[in-house]
């Protein structure tokens, strides 16, 4: 079973997130929050509740809660805006906006071939700008060959 929150693509048997075509292993704890936050969408989790589930009751602190947290809001573009996973004061945290399941049999995934991440933005740019150089120099060469 796979989530699609908000624009991100969240694998918990693979503990990954798939975020603009990049693939993010999670540590065990962090996506085990975050699957407890997303089978409970738009409800109110208890932080009991998540020791509980991502814990499964062994005893941990609530600054590992928080830094779980606090990562998720990285890894999903939350960090400032706290839109996505919202903090409930002293009961516990909610996951907001867009979740869907994404499951169904045949769903392409979103991971970009390393050789496609590696040609866009500026390195895309940088080559086309080099083939063209390369073009321009060949002309010239071949001028310079046949006027001597």
């Amino acid at each position: 079973m796979r989530y699609l929150i908000g624009d991100v693509e969240f694998n918990p048997a693979a503990s990954e997130i798939i975020s603009h075509g990049r693939s993010t292993h999670l540590q065990p704890q962090v996506s085990s929050v975050l699957e407890c936050l997303a089978r409970h969408h738009g409800e109110v989790v208890s932080r009991e509740q998540i020791f509980d589930e991502a814990w499964h009751g062994r005893h941990a602190g609530d600054e590992c809660l928080t830094r779980c947290i606090s990562l998720l809001r990285q890894h999903l573009h939350d960090r400032d805006q706290r839109h996505l996973i919202e903090t409930i004061p002293r009961i516990g945290y909610r996951l907001t906006g867009s979740v869907q399941l994404c499951d169904a049999p045949g769903t392409p995934s979103q991971v970009v071939p390393f050789w496609r991440r590696a040609l866009s933005g500026h390195s895309l740019r940088m080559l086309l700008f080099a083939g063209a150089l390369l073009v321009c120099l060949s002309g010239w060469l071949i001028a310079a060959m046949i006027v001597y």
